[in-house]
């Protein structure tokens, strides 16, 4: 018979060594063992520590311990963790891979015959199944591109106000890209290629809405205050058009500004994308 782990209040008890373990008794105990692992990677579990999400570049110590979940939690990409999900991701493996390795990690002897023979059971507080955390319904490309798309724009005003004061606007591309970033990740946006290619093309968005908005506006409120003799709002793209035409030092100067802002986005970005395309 193998040895019954579970205590009454709902935890589980240290095995004895040599011992064998059923497979829900065993995957109960590594999911209580949470704090006890992180505090094995030299993890500081009573504070917040740096986030373990690959695709999140945490500078200043965003998650923290749910003993009560048993659970890591980070607000800031939304990255929500159980030890079976930091085993996956710090090894590589898919799920059911990722319960094999956390017996092994804490010398579990599992009664072969007690192993599930559905492809999807559930135990405490994770999913056992043999997707890997990306691909049990953790992200979700969709409401990460929205997010990427509203990051970019929100982004993109400090570039306008910088911009209607005449300033060098060019560095403010990093900032679009930065929160363009943190919107896909804050909207749990699936990593892999299409999220390059997603906020590639809101950073794209932020950029050309940050250079040309605040010109739109001008020409709106020139037309709005009769400036523009005959004017109406209809025809607002119009006259955008004839002020490209008749100003090429403009189209020069807006040109410059949307190059140097998406390549300051490159530079603030390319790692935590190169990041994105491994784990997808």
């Amino acid at each position: 018979m193998p040895e019954e782990t579970k205590q009454k209040d709902g935890s589980y008890r240290q095995p004895k060594p040599g011992n064998k373990i059923a497979y829900p008794e065993a995957v109960g105990y590594v999911q209580n063992q949470l704090e006890r692992y992180l505090r094995s990677r030299a993890i500081d579990t009573s504070r917040h520590f740096t986030c373990i999400n690959p695709i999140h570049e945490d500078h200043v110590g965003s998650m923290s311990l749910d003993i009560a979940r048993q659970k890591a939690n980070c607000p800031v990409c939304n990255a929500d963790y159980g030890i079976i999900d930091i085993i996956a991701i710090e090894y590589g493996l898919g799920y059911e891979d990722a319960i094999e390795r956390s017996f092994q990690i804490f010398g579990l002897n599992v009664e072969v015959e007690t192993y599930p023979q559905t492809e999807t059971l559930e135990y405490g507080y994770d999913t056992v199944d043999s997707a890997s955390p990306i691909d049990a319904g953790h992200y979700n490309t969709a409401t990460g591109a929205i997010g990427a798309f509203v990051g970019a724009a929100v982004g993109s005003i400090p570039w306008m106000f910088a911009y209607n004061y005449g300033w060098y606007v060019g560095f403010f591309g990093y900032i679009i890209g930065y929160c363009a970033i943190r919107g896909y990740l804050m909207l749990k946006g699936k990593p892999g290629g299409r999220a390059v290619l997603i906020i590639i093309a809101a950073i794209v968005f932020g950029v050309a809405f940050g250079q040309l908005l605040p010109d739109f506006l001008m020409i709106i409120k020139m037309v709005g205050n009769g400036e523009i003799a005959g004017a109406r709002y209809s025809d607002i793209f119009t006259l955008y058009l004839y002020l490209v035409s008749q100003s090429p030092s403009y189209v020069s100067s807006t040109i410059g500004n949307l190059v140097l802002g998406l390549v300051f986005a490159g530079i603030g970005t390319y790692k935590m994308l190169g990041n994105m395309v491994r784990m997808g």
